[in-house]
């Protein structure tokens, strides 16, 4: 299909109707209380999400298994919004401090709580809600990961990324 014809087909009532079935998408549990919390600290809404989750479920190669599509998607989209914190401290909150700990936090070894440092006194109530949102994304991320086949055989590939 032409890119020509594509256009045609946007009108505004089927844009509408587009935008109708995303808000209707149910997103699964866990990425819900994700997009619970991220709400909370970020500044986009639910409707990206779901929007995300539909173009995951278009993208997802079919040679991926039934069992574990799902949980793929599910991993895909956690680690968006992941993303989606680390880019918005960049780039919006502007703190540096906080992002090198949230990495730090996310690379170490033992991702225990005592890695974040979260002094009192340097970082406030809402960097600390931040913080521990990365750290429960990065944890869901890779216990999800690590139940897949071939973890161990791919695991430096993923962390490839956020090295």
């Amino acid at each position: 299909m032409k890119v020509e014809e594509i256009l045609q087909q946007l009108t505004p009532e089927r844009v509408q109707e587009e935008i109708k079935k995303i808000q209707e998408v149910q997103l699964p549990a866990e990425i819900q209380g994700w997009v619970e919390e991220y709400e909370k600290v970020g500044e986009r809404n639910e409707f990206i999400w779901k929007w995300t989750y539909v173009g995951l479920k278009e993208v997802t190669l079919p040679v991926v298994s039934e069992q574990y599509k799902e949980s793929i998607i599910t991993s895909k989209l956690s680690s968006i919004i992941l993303n989606v914190l680390f880019d918005d401290l960049a780039d919006k909150i502007k703190n540096k401090t906080l992002l090198e700990n949230s990495i730090t936090f996310c690379l170490s070894r033992s991702n225990s709580r005592e890695d974040l440092k979260l002094d009192p006194f340097i970082f406030k109530k809402e960097d600390r809600k931040y913080i521990n949102l990365i750290g429960d994304i990065w944890g869901f991320l890779n216990d999800t990961i690590e139940k897949l086949p071939r973890h161990k055989e791919f695991k430096d590939v993923f962390l490839y990324d956020y090295n």
